[in-house]
């Protein structure tokens, strides 16, 4: 766990620095799975995050209740933690009181293409 503070600094750094992140949403039970490409359009530490699509769309999450893990490729499985460390830098997850998870990836900047 990482606290709020902590989680309002990284989402600042991937606002300012336009940060592309791999978005993944897994609702409790996983009976549904969402994924898409975003960048963190603003935040208010404790209130709400919004994410912008590359085609415009918007997302608006509530961060209220919510706690904050964070996480680099050492936490993939064995099997996949080479894959994740070159497409990845990191990943902030959002845990709500409801137990969904949200998932911020950081995606490097230039990944290879046999790793796409």
């Amino acid at each position: 766990m990482i606290s709020s503070a902590d989680a309002a600094l990284l989402l600042s750094k991937f606002e300012t620095e336009a940060t592309l992140l791999k978005v993944t949403l897994a609702l409790s039970g996983q009976s549904i799975y969402i994924a898409l490409k975003a960048r963190v359009g603003g935040f208010t530490e404790g209130e709400h995050l919004s994410l912008l699509t590359e085609a415009e769309d918007i997302s608006i999450v509530s961060l209220k209740g919510c706690r904050f893990e964070y996480g680099d490729e050492r936490a993939a499985p064995e099997f996949l933690q080479e894959w994740a460390a070159r497409r990845f830098e990191g990943t902030l997850t959002i845990l709500f009181p409801s137990n969904e998870r949200l998932s911020l990836r950081a995606l490097r900047s230039e990944i290879p293409s046999a790793a796409a």
